[in-house]
């Protein structure tokens, strides 16, 4: 007799059992998952892991959310930091840039506002404004002093 989709049987068993977490079990047979992926209990197939989230090992059977402050994309073994000028509040697929005149460093969970005297080019960390010029706080460049 042939296991159903989401079974194995051991050979010489008389039932089939459910499957494993963290295995696929198609033909009654049993196959761990492969890193980047991850099956539930009694699951015929291993799933890709969902973006904002990693799946490290052979034999994942729950995905693991990224920190804030980094991302994943779907079928990922391992999370990314987000980079300057970017930030992650929670398990996302990618980093959102910083708002014109707001910065961030690297593995930001928010941007700040660019402080007065400085500009922050694309939502880069903060440079203080050269001789001549001003910046009244929350801007990209400074302005010329008349």
């Amino acid at each position: 007799m042939a296991c159903p989709e989401g079974t194995y049987s051991l050979v010489g068993a008389s039932s089939c059992v459910p499957c494993e977490a963290g295995h696929s079990c198609t033909g009654g047979a049993k196959t761990a998952c492969l890193p980047t992926t991850y099956a539930e209990e009694g699951w015929a197939n291993c799933t890709v892991c969902p973006g904002g989230t990693f799946c490290a090992v052979t034999g994942t059977s729950v995905p693991e959310a990224c920190a804030a402050g980094f991302w994943a994309a779907a079928g990922s073994s391992h999370c990314r930091a987000c980079r300057s000028g970017t930030f992650s509040a929670e398990a996302w697929d990618n980093c959102t840039a910083c708002a014109s005149g707001w910065y961030s460093f690297d593995n930001a969970t928010g941007c700040a506002p660019c402080p007065a005297g400085h500009f922050c080019p694309s939502g880069m960390p903060p440079v203080q404004c050269p001789v001549n010029s001003f910046s009244a706080g929350g801007e990209e460049a400074c302005t010329a002093c008349p």
